[in-house]
Order: structure tokens, then C-alpha cells, then sequence
């Protein structure tokens, strides 16, 4: 499996996301909420990522042939970690040339 969007994460501070504590290397598993839908997520990184910065990353869903439709360059949705929101996320790249 191979990594199928780059997007721009912003993480939501602690006061906000309720999260404790920074990402740690190599991948964050999580759920990305697009629309009312929820689907299953790998966030890839090389270094510690601080809660309320904003990076861009690559990832990879467990199922892309339901999430990657509903996705396009400049698409927005939401990492979720326990029901909470944790980022606000905008698509930068569709690594997939087949749903650009």
C-alpha cells in the first residue's frame, strides 16, 4: 500500500483537540472524516509533530476506493481520534493520477 493524498495538516492545540500529547514517528493511525462519512487513515511523517502546527503530509486510507472519490485537490476534512476532531485538513496533491 502506498500513500494515495498529500495534504496540509494543521493539528488543533490541546484547549481544542483534547489530545495530550505530539505525534510520534513514523505514521499516526486515525480516522479522516469527510463529509458525515468516516474512514479509516495512515498520516505519515519522519519527525515529531506538535500539537497546533501545521505540516504537510502524506496519506494512505485502509480504503481508498470509498474515501478517493469524494476527494479532490482543495478538499477539506477532519482527523478524529475518539470521536474528537485533532486537524483540519485540506488536500494538496492526489498522488493517484487515476482520481485527479
Amino acid at each position: 500500500m502506498k500513500p494515495e493524498i498529500t495534504a496540509t495538516v494543521k493539528l488543533y492545540a490541546t484547549h481544542i483537540s483534547g489530545r495530550k500529547s505530539s505525534l510520534l514517528p513514523p505514521y499516526f493511525a486515525c480516522t479522516a472524516q469527510i463529509g458525515d462519512a468516516f474512514h479509516d487513515v495512515r498520516v505519515y511523517y519522519d519527525h515529531v509533530l506538535e500539537l497546533g502546527q501545521e505540516y504537510t503530509l502524506t496519506l494512505q486510507f485502509l480504503c481508498p476506493e470509498l474515501a478517493l472519490p469524494k476527494l479532490k485537490i482543495g478538499s477539506t476534512f477532519f482527523l478524529t481520534e475518539g470521536g474528537r476532531k485533532i486537524a483540519a485538513c485540506r488536500v494538496t496533491h492526489m498522488l493517484n493520477k487515476h482520481h485527479e
